[in-house]
């Protein structure tokens, strides 16, 4: 069942121009006017929490099916947290975003800091990436502090 929610969520939510995942859509893939979660969240197409959960799908199917394109989708993943989502500043997290990744918030979840932290860190051993685990032992990721 999860090998196949993966395969739906990747043909159907997955942004082929500018990848990443869309945020919400109906329950036969069809876009939705309001895509916001809850009253608190932006109505934006993409936000940090779908993709941090993503990736905590993701991470953990793959310690049961290690597959080749399920780990290919966990290093963009790693990418965009890198390059989109964590500020390049202030190391926070950025929380909505358009489709090209232009940010739309301000706002700070520190909690999500934190969560963000520990998987990100998760992923990238039970993926083997040395060269990502490298990046945490580095500092690249290790953002607490820095203002």
């Amino acid at each position: 069942m999860a090998i196949g929610w993966y395969r739906d969520i990747r043909r159907h939510a997955y942004d082929n121009v500018y990848g990443g995942y869309i945020e919400a859509c109906t329950e036969d893939w069809q876009p939705l006017s309001d895509l916001r979660l809850s009253l608190k969240d932006a109505n934006e197409r993409k936000s940090m929490n779908t993709h941090l959960h993503v990736l905590e799908a993701w991470t953990t199917l793959y310690e049961i099916w290690p597959d080749e394109h399920l780990k290919a989708d966990i290093l963009e993943l790693l990418k965009i947290f890198d390059e989109k989502i964590i500020h390049p500043a202030t190391h926070h997290l950025q929380l909505f975003f358009a489709d090209d990744w232009t940010v739309k918030s301000t706002l700070i979840s520190y909690g999500h800091d934190i969560e963000a932290a520990w998987l990100l860190l998760e992923a990238a051993i039970i993926i083997g990436e040395e060269q990502e685990i490298i990046a945490f032992v580095s500092g690249r990721f290790i953002w607490y502090g820095r203002h």
